[in-house]
C-alpha cells in the first residue's frame, strides 16, 4: 500500500507551509504529495493565502527528490490545454519524472466568475475536457501537432521543447509520455460529477503528426 498526503491549497497554504509539509512528506517515506487547483477559499474565508498551484508544484519539482506529485485536479476551463500541457512538461522535466497530471472539467461557478474566466454548460464543458485531454496528450507524444478540434484547434503546436522532453523520457519507467498516444499514462482525469477517480481514456488527437 502506498500512502500519499493530499491538500487543499485554497484554505491557507503559504509557501513556509508548502515547504515545510513536503519536506515532512518526504523525510517520512510517504509516497506522493497532492494538491487542489484552486484560486481562493471555498469555505468562505476570502483572506486565506491560496497559492497559486502550478507555481507551487514548480517549486515542488525543484525542493524535492522523491516523492510523486501532481494537482488533484486542475481545471480544464483554468488553462487553455496546449499552455498546461507544455507547463506539465516543463515541470515533469525538472522534477525527473515525477509529475502526474490531474485534470477536471471545472465546477466552481464563484471562481469563474470572481475571475472572469467563462463556464460553459455542463455538456460542452464534458466535451471541451474530453478534447483537452487528447489536446494535451497529443503534445506530449511529440510534434508537431496540427489539432482541427472544436473548441481547441492547434497548427503545429510544438517547439524544439517538445522534441527535447519527449527524447530525454521515452524511454524512463512511469512516464507521462511515451513512443504512442497509448502509452501516454501519467494523466488522471476526474471530473465533477463524475465518480471521482473515474479513469477517461483520451484518443490519439486526430491530425496529430506521430
Amino acid at each position: 500500500m502506498k500512502i500519499g498526503v493530499m491538500l487543499e491549497g485554497q484554505e491557507g497554504l503559504t509557501w513556509e507551509r508548502w515547504f515545510r509539509i513536503a519536506d515532512r512528506v518526504e523525510s517520512l517515506g510517504l509516497d506522493s504529495l497532492w494538491r487542489s487547483d484552486h484560486f481562493f477559499s471555498l469555505m468562505g474565508e476570502p483572506r486565506r493565502p491560496a497559492l497559486e498551484c502550478w507555481t507551487a508544484l514548480t517549486a515542488l519539482a525543484q525542493r524535492t527528490q522523491r516523492i510523486r506529485f501532481g494537482p488533484l485536479v486542475s481545471p480544464m476551463t483554468f488553462r487553455h490545454p496546449a499552455l498546461l500541457a507544455r507547463m506539465a512538461a516543463a515541470v515533469d522535466l525538472l522534477s525527473n519524472g515525477r509529475l502526474v497530471v490531474g485534470v477536471g472539467a471545472g465546477w466552481n461557478v464563484a471562481e469563474h466568475e470572481a475571475f472572469g474566466i467563462g463556464l460553459p454548460p455542463l455538456k460542452e464543458r464534458f466535451d471541451r475536457f474530453e478534447e483537452g485531454i487528447a489536446v494535451i496528450k497529443a503534445l506530449w507524444t511529440g510534434g508537431p501537432v496540427d489539432f482541427d478540434g472544436r473548441y481547441y484547434p492547434l497548427r503545429g503546436a510544438a517547439a524544439h521543447l517538445w522534441w527535447s522532453y519527449y527524447r530525454a523520457i521515452k524511454n524512463r519507467e512511469g512516464v507521462i509520455a511515451g513512443e504512442k498516444a497509448n502509452d501516454v499514462s501519467n494523466i488522471v482525469a476526474v471530473a465533477k460529477r463524475r465518480p471521482m477517480n473515474a479513469k477517461i481514456t483520451a484518443r490519439k488527437a486526430p491530425g496529430s503528426k506521430p
